[in-house]
């Protein structure tokens, strides 16, 4: 049996992961990883369509990103084994590879000024509709104003004004000015504001969410 990402069932779980075991040292993982999956999935191949670098000041640069190094160091063996390529451990879920690197592998994670939380930008990129957690009620729809949401467009706007790059042509600087706007900003509307960039999430089994939920607090050892 599996979990529609549309289900209550999976609503339910993905609030659970959100808020019960999102926040280790500070920065929601699971939130970033949303913020991520748009910047890998649909922005970093804007950048490489007009050949161009992101810039050092962007929040959209890597080398940012507080996690960056220990998420490339995580390998997923469908569906639900996740190992460690620093020491080879395996683990049941994500989460407690998150753990384990919290735990074991702390050098991983990136220190400095520049270094930034990408789930500190979920409100730009509406980590929750993205993510399936949140859908609209009808008076989210039917008592939206345009207006409100002028102010977190144009905030949209200036972050990502940083992040194009100088000397580019003409075109290759309206492509990517355009293309940020329609993968992230532009949504900011009361027509866009509840869609997503993304495909759908992968459908979670009903065992397995359970078992994860179940498990969190209980199995300490798993993540060492």
């Amino acid at each position: 049996m599996k979990l529609e990402y549309t289900s209550p069932e999976y609503l339910v779980f993905y609030v659970t992961l959100f808020t019960v075991i999102g926040y280790i040292d500070g920065c929601s993982r699971e939130r970033s990883r949303v913020v991520r999956r748009v910047i890998t999935e649909k922005i970093y191949p804007l950048y490489k369509s007009v050949q161009a670098e992101i810039p050092d000041k962007c929040i959209l640069n890597k080398e940012r990103d507080i996690y960056a190094i220990q998420e490339d160091q995580k390998y997923n063996e469908p569906p639900n084994k996740w190992y460690c390529n620093i020491c080879g451990k395996g683990f049941i879920a994500e989460y407690y590879l998150d753990l384990h690197f919290t735990n074991r592998h702390k050098e991983y994670i990136r220190q400095g000024e520049d270094v930034l939380c990408l789930a500190d930008y979920c409100d730009l990129y509406r980590c929750d509709i993205v993510a399936g957690i949140q859908t609209a009620e009808f008076w989210d729809i039917s008592l939206c104003l345009e207006e409100d949401m002028e102010d977190i467009k144009q905030r949209c706007k200036e972050v990502f004004s940083t992040c194009v790059p100088q000397g580019l042509s003409k075109n290759a600087t309206l492509t990517l000015e355009e293309g940020l706007n329609e993968i992230v900003c532009n949504f900011h509307s009361c027509k866009k504001y509840w869609e997503t960039p993304l495909e759908k999430p992968r459908d979670v089994s009903v065992m397995y969410t359970v078992f994860t939920v179940s498990t969190l607090y209980f199995s300490p050892e798993m993540y060492q």
